[in-house]
């Protein structure tokens, strides 16, 4: 694991790249699964075997948050019930008011990306806010994409990377991708002697050598968008990240 320091050089870096292996296989658990359901959380983590839809309406009924959940994602994707996004949303709710942190959290996917409910960005935002401090990362990772994007709060580029290096550093490959990300925009306009993110000072080659790593810890998480930029820049030298090009 690495970790980012928001200002200087990463400290992460020190062993940039070097257990890393050129021969990885980015068609993981992943590869076929849509964008959209690529990185949910947990939804179960005792390992316990998910209830069929008419169990969880019959648990939900007495007001058990976690299968109103089970239930909501059961309308989301039609398995078992009629597809029925607005229903999904309202046991969503039900899951979420009862304290269930991944109620909330796909409660805040539709609020932000508008099915099943009217987009309302800043209440996703508030959402995805709740589910962060609970220590779901998935949230910290969409909060940090609001802020990059302006979506709902003010545009808030260090605020956005400190969101994405807080996932990546629990292991969440999202919010790798993203912070390799902005170590790329960072290192871009360094070039051009600015920089649109004050919480990243960086010369350009350790600014190059920190996005190649996150895209790197990305990737070993299983995040195929990010393997397919390492595989492609296996000619990087990794051995010159502390020594100007």
């Amino acid at each position: 694991m690495f970790f980012f320091i928001l200002s200087g050089i990463p400290t992460g870096l020190l062993s940039c790249g070097s257990d890393r292996s050129d021969s990885r296989d980015p068609s993981g658990d992943d590869a076929n699964r849509s964008d959209e359901h690529a990185d949910k959380p947990t939804l179960d983590p005792t390992g316990a075997v998910e209830p069929t839809a008419t169990e969880a309406k019959s648990l939900c009924e007495g007001r058990e948050p976690t299968h109103c959940h089970e239930l909501g994602r059961a309308y989301h994707k039609g398995d078992g019930v009629p597809e029925d996004l607005t229903r999904a949303a309202q046991l969503y709710r039900e899951s979420c008011d009862g304290g269930y942190t991944l109620g909330c959290y796909d409660l805040g996917k539709l609020y932000k990306d508008g099915k099943g409910v009217d987009r309302d960005l800043t209440r996703a935002s508030m959402i995805f806010e709740k589910v962060c401090d609970t220590g779901e990362m998935m949230g910290c990772n969409n909060l940090g994409t609001l802020y990059r994007d302006g979506e709902g709060v003010n545009q808030d580029m260090a605020r956005a990377t400190q969101l994405f290096d807080q996932a990546c550093t629990q292991d969440n490959k999202r919010g790798c991708h993203n912070m390799a990300e902005m170590w790329d925009l960072q290192s871009t306009f360094n070039e051009r002697g600015q920089g649109p993110n004050p919480g990243l000072t960086c010369e350009y080659w350790q600014c190059a050598c920190a996005m190649f790593t996150a895209y790197d810890r990305a990737c070993d998480l299983g995040y195929e968008k990010s393997c397919k930029f390492v595989q492609g820049k296996i000619e990087f030298n990794l051995g010159h990240c502390f020594e100007p090009w």
